[in-house]
């Protein structure tokens, strides 16, 4: 008896202990986990920024192969969101949506656990050195129930695996990027004044020049009559580029500071675009520019951009003083 005594004291005592020591624990729970990775920052950060590229490495989608997303809002960004659904108890049901979105820097979203409307708050930061992205992905928020705090005791080693899990995938993918060749980027372009002359042809760079040529040169005439001075290099802005029927329409452009003066004729005052366009620059003769073009549509895709107007090319030397191997033409391709 007295051994049978003994026994029900210590399991008294480790269900008071049980029932006692929520009240010294922390309403509150963090945990985080890092990972290295041999790219650079932004191979990783889009990944995370662009939804529906969770579904390349998410380790919850390892857990259910039926789950249901559904997404809503911008593909990636500040409100980009996503609903998911599993019949799988460790995945469940909620909403993640994300709040601030800063380029290749870090990323906050919320999160919502439908079963129980718990809200948390999961975080990203990814910092670049030398080529070396160190990824970090943490979560956290409030223990509201009197037992929940249990949850934080243990949060870590039952949630870090699994958070490792999904770094190491975002590695494996970041570091299997393909190389971009022609100095992409994305940019905030300001807008620039400009007088242009709207005209057309075939899409044949035989075709092209001269049309180019005569447009520049009746609007660098007017310049001079007008006395008005140069506020860039010289830019064509594409309205239509039709390969199969062969049709180019595009606008010849010259930057110039603000004025008041009103052309007449063929030549037209107008401003450029402003806002955010994914940049490429091309070196060599303007005939060999396809690839570029193809690239930068490959990036918009990859990226999960949305082409947002007409591009443009500036071209930042004159193709009559140096070799067609030194010819330098900027791309631009606006995007939301």
């Amino acid at each position: 008896m007295k051994i049978l005594k003994i026994i029900l004291i210590i399991i008294a005592s480790i269900i008071g202990l049980f029932i006692i020591i929520p009240v010294f624990l922390s309403s509150e729970f963090q945990m985080e986990r890092s990972i290295e990775i041999n790219a650079p920052a932004k191979n990783a950060f889009v990944q995370v920024n662009v939804l529906k590229n969770w579904e390349k490495w998410s380790p919850w989608g390892d857990m259910d192969s039926n789950m249901v997303t559904t997404y809503s809002g911008p593909e990636s960004g500040v409100g980009a969101s996503f609903s998911w659904t599993s019949q799988v108890q460790e995945v469940g049901k909620g909403k993640l949506t994300i709040k601030e979105s800063d380029e290749y820097s870090q990323i906050k979203t919320s999160l919502l656990f439908s079963d129980s409307d718990e809200a948390g708050t999961g975080s990203w930061t990814f910092s670049e050195s030398d080529g070396v992205t160190t990824v970090t992905w943490g979560v956290s928020g409030s223990l509201n129930g009197y037992f929940e705090k249990w949850f934080g005791v243990f949060m870590s080693s039952m949630m870090g695996p699994v958070f490792e899990k999904g770094l190491a995938k975002i590695k494996e993918i970041a570091e299997n990027l393909p190389e971009y060749k022609y100095g992409l980027s994305v940019e905030q372009v300001q807008p620039q004044n400009i007088l242009f002359i709207a005209d057309s042809c075939g899409t044949a760079t035989e075709e092209i020049g001269p049309l180019f040529g005569k447009a520049f040169a009746e609007i660098t005439t007017y310049m001079g009559v007008n006395n008005i001075g140069y506020a860039g290099q010289p830019l064509a802005i594409s309205r239509v580029w039709d390969m199969e029927n062969g049709k180019y329409v595009f606008d010849a452009g010259m930057p110039v500071p603000p004025n008041d003066i009103q052309p007449t004729g063929r030549i037209r005052y107008g401003m450029t675009y402003s806002g955010k366009a994914v940049k490429a620059v091309h070196v060599g003769p303007y005939d060999k520019s396809l690839p570029v073009y193809e690239e930068i549509m490959k990036y918009i895709k990859d990226n999960a951009l949305e082409v947002n107007g007409f591009s443009w090319e500036v071209y930042i030397n004159d193709p009559y003083a140096v070799k067609p191997e030194e010819i330098e033409t900027h791309i631009y391709f606006p995007v939301k």
